[in-house]
């Protein structure tokens, strides 16, 4: 997530979580290719509570900054 996973490992040296994105069990059509919102991702998060709940935090707020724009820059 991010541009070569960038800011999935940023988010997991700072939650100290281990945070696994899990494997899509389908092809994507191309309407889900250039919409990729409409996509259901499921991800693992673990680690003591402190860990999960800052990884979860800061996995929201991506997900609420690039629900404003495309172009907004995300932490």
């Amino acid at each position: 997530i991010g541009k070569n996973g960038a800011r999935i490992e940023m988010i997991r040296q700072e939650s100290m979580a281990t945070i696994k994105i899990l494997p899509i069990s389908k092809r994507l059509t191309a309407k889900e290719l250039n919409h990729p919102d409409i996509v259901i991702q499921s991800i693992s998060i673990t680690g003591d509570w402190y860990q999960v709940a800052l990884a979860f935090a800061y996995i929201e707020a991506n997900l609420q900054l690039y629900k404003l724009g495309p172009k907004r820059m995300l932490l």
